[in-house]
Order: C-alpha cells, then sequence, then structure tokens
C-alpha cells in the first residue's frame, strides 16, 4: 500500500486523468505512481508465496 498521501495523489491524478488530460508532468507523476503500485503488488505476492512454501514446507516435516 502506498503511502496515505501518495495514495491521495494517485486518487486525485487518476480521476483528472478521466475527466481531462494531463499535462506531461501529471503523466509522468502518475506513471511513477502506478509503477509503484505495481512493484508493491509483485513484493506482496512474493512474499505471499514465500510464505506459503514455508509453511508447506514446516507441514511436511
Amino acid at each position: 500500500m502506498l503511502a496515505p498521501a501518495a495514495q491521495d495523489r494517485l486518487d486525485e491524478l487518476l480521476a483528472r486523468n478521466a475527466e481531462t488530460q494531463l499535462s506531461a508532468h501529471e503523466q509522468a507523476e502518475l506513471d511513477r505512481l502506478l509503477d509503484q503500485v505495481d512493484h508493491l503488488t509483485i513484493l506482496k505476492t512474493r512474499a505471499r508465496y514465500t510464505l506459503q512454501s514455508l509453511g508447506t514446507l514446516t507441514q511436511a516435516s
């Protein structure tokens, strides 16, 4: 999850993007925030997979 301020900014940019065209700077900011969300999602998925794998190994022992 993004920090609350970053999440608020992401929500604002997404809403404005749906209504109108963003400036090049705002579009770059939106892209950067979306990249951060993607990165966090990958990290959380890896962590979930690792914990699940460790749980499977523990149960097999």
